[in-house]
């Protein structure tokens, strides 16, 4: 087998026992928190393993890609129709809080604008990673952002969600 496809196969194993992980243990989005972690220590405490190719990169976006066309049905189309307009007012309020919340980082804690708006933006961690990685921002600092964003909702809105049920 050569180094590279051993490589692979060491982080592959190493991500899906973190996912196994993470999913036994019910962490927030557990599968994707277990990998990320048990990969980052992996990598942290000497694993050289460089980051994927930029071929790699666009294969498992398709395979994404793919994978989130297969749950679309096809009274999709009427449900667009239905929620056109409070889906692009809330994509607009999204976007207009993300680009305050960039600003302020910018200015706060001296982060570069792109990094500090794509750690800002509303999307999961596996969308975003992608978007960072393609407009070359600091994707560490945009993955922590959106790891935190995501604990603590994950956390706090049941919370939250209980109490205003009462």
């Amino acid at each position: 087998m050569n180094q590279s496809l051993k490589k692979f196969v060491i982080v592959v194993s190493i991500a899906s026992v973190g996912g196994y992980i993470g999913h036994i243990l019910n962490l927030p989005i557990g599968i994707l928190m277990g990998s990320f972690i048990t990969v980052a220590i992996a990598k942290i405490s000497g694993l050289k393993v460089p980051p994927l190719k930029k071929k790699y990169k666009q294969m498992i976006q398709m395979l994404v890609g793919g994978l989130i066309g297969l749950n679309l049905q096809p009274d999709i189309v009427s449900l667009f129709f239905n929620h056109i307009v409070p889906g692009l007012i809330a994509t607009v309020f999204h976007l207009l809080f993300a680009f305050l919340i960039a600003y302020i980082f910018t200015k706060l804690f001296r982060f570069k604008w792109l990094t500090a708006l794509s750690g800002s933006l509303p999307a999961g961690m596996s969308e975003i990673s992608i978007v960072a990685d393609e407009i070359d921002v600091d994707v560490e600092v945009v993955m922590l952002m959106h790891l935190f964003r995501i604990s603590l909702l994950i956390l706090i809105l049941p919370v939250i969600i209980k109490l205003l049920l009462l």
